[in-house]
């Protein structure tokens, strides 16, 4: 069991979907710094508006359905019954082990991969462009 204390004007089941919302909006944030960076001069002509708005919808919609739509449907439990509902203010989580493993690769470390590679090449690329100037 994991305890994890919230405020009671901010229910738990909310707090661990905000947590995966936002390890969502940093990856995509840094996809958006990479393309920036390393390729500067396609940037502008390729990023548009339209686009930016279509990929934080895709971000936001996947967040929502792997953030939201399992926790406060109970696929996260190993009954399949949402938490806390009859104990509002004792915040206790019975997490399913599949859940969390294709949460925590799909939601977490992925990302966290993808993000460590993409920041490492918008390194290599500054330091690249500080030597030649």
């Amino acid at each position: 069991m994991l305890y994890i204390y919230t405020s009671p004007f901010f229910p738990d089941h909310l707090y661990l979907s905000h947590l995966l919302i936002l390890c969502d909006d940093l990856f995509a944030i840094s996809l958006d710094r990479y393309f920036a960076v390393c390729q500067p001069f396609r940037y502008h002509d390729t990023v548009s508006v339209r686009l930016v708005w279509k990929l934080n919808a895709a971000v936001w919609i996947f967040s929502v359905l792997a953030g939201f739509v399992p926790i406060h449907a109970g696929w996260n439990t190993v009954d399949g019954a949402v938490q806390n509902w009859a104990e509002p203010d004792k915040c206790e989580f019975k997490l399913n082990m599949v859940y969390v493993l294709v949460i925590a690769v799909g939601t977490y470390f992925l990302p966290l991969g993808v993000m460590c590679t993409v920041y490492f090449k918008i390194l290599r690329v500054s330091r690249k462009q500080v030597k030649l100037n």
